[in-house]
């Protein structure tokens, strides 16, 4: 038969392991979501500014490049979707880091 180990096994270091973990998975996801708003950013200062049809129409023109009169600019469109992918691989990356830690 096997011999039954005793005591507690890890303690403090598990539940501060855990705090380190979940810091790093939020610091990932914060900094994730920053990168992948970070197009609206104009056109939400402009909004918090009272402005919020020049808000909207940054936001449009800085996602789509959509203005007045045109039609889409497609390097501003693969611009906002390469960013708001890499926003959203960082958030993913930080769950596989605090997964590994």
């Amino acid at each position: 038969m096997a011999k039954k180990r005793g005591g507690r096994r890890g303690g403090m270091l598990v539940k501060a392991r855990g705090f380190v973990r979940t810091g790093v998975n939020l610091t990932f996801k914060v900094v994730g979501a920053i990168v992948a708003l970070s197009p609206t950013y104009r056109g939400l200062k402009n909004m918090a500014g009272g402005n919020i049809e020049a808000g909207a129409a940054d936001i449009l023109y800085d996602t789509t490049g959509i203005s007045s009169g045109t039609g889409p600019d497609i390097g501003q469109v693969a611009k906002t979707v390469v960013t708001v992918g890499g926003g959203l691989f960082i958030a993913w990356l930080g769950g596989q880091v605090a997964r590994h830690l």
